[in-house]
């Protein structure tokens, strides 16, 4: 019974760190490939991203992507948007590979920071010198 507990606490402290590790992370791409938008809106296809968003300081979760200065993509939903879009996934980042800014996801349990070059010169955005290991010119 033990065991099964301490499986469930750390299972459960995992997830949290994860989750914490994510929020961290879109905070700082929010406020670098935006630096001079407060609040960013940002728009997401799902409602567990939304949720994490919202505790996001300076961040507003929109309904409708038209609103939205960054759109946060975790399934092929978007057809059109004028917003910066972010995928969560390596096949997403490939499928919107001539729109999307980049894309965060795990991968084998770690974590996983692209920027796609073309795209950020397409939307004036220049990245910091520490973010420029993650910046790849083709996938």
């Amino acid at each position: 019974m033990k065991k099964i507990f301490l499986i469930l606490v750390a299972s459960f402290l995992l997830f949290a760190s994860q989750i914490d590790t994510e929020r961290k992370i879109y905070d700082t791409i929010f406020h670098i490939v935006l630096p001079h938008k407060r609040p960013i809106h940002v728009w997401s296809d799902s409602e567990a991203m939304e949720n994490m968003l919202r505790s996001l300081d300076d961040v507003v979760v929109v309904k409708k992507i038209d609103q939205a200065d960054i759109a946060i993509i975790t399934k092929e939903s978007v057809k059109d948007c004028r917003c910066l879009l972010f995928v969560t996934s390596y096949r997403l980042l490939k499928r919107y590979k001539e729109k999307a800014i980049g894309g965060f996801f795990w991968q084998k349990g770690r974590p996983n920071l692209l920027f796609l070059r073309k795209n950020l010169q397409k939307e004036g955005i220049e990245l910091p010198e520490s973010m420029q290991q993650f910046v790849e010119d083709s996938l």
